[in-house]
């Protein structure tokens, strides 16, 4: 919430909230929405003159090929979840793979989202420091 100056309207200022660190399962989330998102940019790069580059992949599309092609079955709600970094995959390798294969992930991407998950899931279950040790990358939350 920003700051207003009401003071000339003979009301007390807003405070502004502090600003919330991004959780690991946050910043997987976050990931994994933008490798949805930005699916046809990335697939109609490569065949310009198909409507790939015109279409947007939504949720319940993307679900559709992780159930039908590749037996992951997950409700919308529980996907959701994990685009907002409420939640995480319960089976993440069958999810990894299933996901590397609908969005047609380079291996760049596929290597970022499962070290994303990993951190995510291992500093859930051993903690923060844990999750450092096992990935020791730069740009991990710092708390």
């Amino acid at each position: 919430m920003p700051i207003v100056n009401n003071m000339d309207k003979g009301k007390p200022a807003l405070k502004q909230e502090p600003a919330r660190k991004e959780s690991s399962a946050q910043r997987f989330g976050a990931y994994l929405k933008g490798l949805r998102d930005n699916y046809p940019d990335r697939i109609g790069a490569a065949q310009p003159k198909t409507a790939l580059a015109y279409m947007k992949l939504t949720q319940a599309g993307f679900i559709k090929c992780l159930d039908e092609q590749h037996n992951v079955s997950i409700s919308q709600g529980l996907y959701s979840e994990f685009e907002s970094g409420d939640s995480l995959p319960r089976d993440p390798k069958p999810f990894l793979a299933a996901v590397k294969i609908c969005l047609q992930l380079e291996p760049d991407d596929v290597d970022r989202l499962t070290n994303l998950l990993g951190f995510a899931i291992t500093e859930q279950k051993l903690g923060l420091e844990v999750a450092r040790r096992a990935f020791p990358l730069e740009d991990w939350p710092q708390k």
